[in-house]
């Protein structure tokens, strides 16, 4: 590798993306003739602060951005979506200056409007490559204008962590979370992740005319949907809410529901989280995903939903899709109480065909671009 000792330039705003670059910044970092400048702002500062990767804050290299990335060896970012997007302002630094660059995808939708520059029209920012999820996003991205050249599948950095998640997570550690949440032997504990549809797309209005749902439809459905089996089942059940690291905890104020002990749970360890629940409820959320390739019992609910569905389980049958209301009670007992699908979870785990090694298949595109004379 000629990096000619100029460092590395990682940069992520958004949770997803920031989880998505971290073990690829954590491998590039093993091998000590390299060096990586992370960059972070938003969420993405705090998460990679906990894995240890030591990021900069926004305030120290916002305002050098430039000379930052005409000063990189390559630069490598997420995607947001969160009304700054700084990696879309690096990715075209980068372009101008002729340094390669690397985006990793960490999701199944907003393909054009994470790349979209909105002072000209709509024009697509892009980088040298991006590093797309699976053959499914690729075909997705191909059938909305985005070059064939530009597209590598080599999986998703952060789903290289499921298996092992899985397989160390001990009934003693889950019965310490569960103890630590109040939740009792007998009783059922169903996680609800959430997501700030509202912000992301400017208001409540905005989000419901764009998904045909809001976030908080969803939850006060789930909530009640909850509520009535466990009487119908009689069964006592805690729901513990999982707020996106967007959203405060006051917008969960009003969650009480008759007969449902409902907490916010801000659980450090999202992939812990889940394997403690007996049933994870959402919307799209990456972290659906992550729970169903883990053989959680997952239903992913969507009423009215408008376009393609995102969420790759629901696909594949891997999480249960509701997209109407009156198919969430059924959805909710089925995800509990079928043996069948239980045993359909974990006799077909990993059926979502997740490419292993997607951190190293990551560092092997970087190490091409870096190789090969960048025009």
């Amino acid at each position: 590798m000629n990096s000619d000792a100029r460092p590395i330039l990682a940069l992520a705003g958004d949770p997803g993306g920031a989880n998505a670059l971290a073990p690829v910044i954590a491998l590039l970092r093993k091998d000590t003739s390299r060096s990586v400048l992370a960059c972070a702002y938003r969420q993405a500062f705090d998460l990679w602060r906990e894995r240890g990767l030591d990021p900069q804050p926004q305030e120290v290299w916002q305002q050098r951005l430039p000379a930052l990335v005409a000063g990189a060896a390559l630069l490598l970012t997420a995607t947001s979506v969160n009304g700054i997007d700084l990696e879309r302002t690096a990715i075209a630094l980068a372009r101008h200056a002729d340094v390669p660059s690397l985006t990793v995808l960490d999701y199944w939708s907003n393909y054009t409007q994470r790349f979209t520059d909105s002072d000209r029209e709509g024009a697509l920012v892009l980088p040298d490559r991006i590093a797309v999820m699976d053959e499914l996003a690729r075909q997705d991205m191909l059938a909305v204008g985005f070059p064939d050249a530009t597209l590598v599948v080599t999986g998703q950095p952060a789903f290289d962590a499921l298996p092992g998640a899985r397989v160390a997570f001990t009934p003693q550690r889950r019965a310490d979370l569960r103890r630590e949440l109040g939740v009792g032997k007998d009783q059922l504990l169903a996680l609800y992740v959430s997501q700030p549809f509202a912000d992301i797309h400017g208001s409540r209005d905005a989000a419901k005319a764009a998904l045909g749902y809001t976030e908080d439809e969803v939850l006060a459905l789930c909530r009640h949907a909850l509520a009535t089996l466990a009487r119908k089942r009689n069964f006592d059940c805690v729901l513990a809410i999982r707020p996106h690291p967007r959203e405060p905890d006051e917008k969960f104020s009003e969650t009480q529901e008759t007969g449902l002990r409902t907490v916010i749970w801000r659980m450090a360890d999202r992939l812990e989280a889940v394997l403690a629940a007996d049933l994870v409820l959402g919307m799209n959320s990456v972290l659906l995903y992550e729970a169903a390739c883990m053989g959680c019992a997952v239903v992913s609910v969507q009423p009215g939903l408008r376009g393609d569905d995102p969420l790759q389980s629901n696909r594949s049958g891997a999480s249960l899709a509701v997209y109407d209301t009156e198919g969430l009670g059924n959805a909710l007992e089925k995800a509990l109480f079928d043996e069948n699908k239980r045993k359909l979870r974990l006799v077909g785990l990993g059926k979502e065909a997740i490419a292993p090694m997607a951190s190293e298949r990551v560092v092997q595109e970087i190490d091409k671009l870096l190789n090969t004379t960048h025009h």
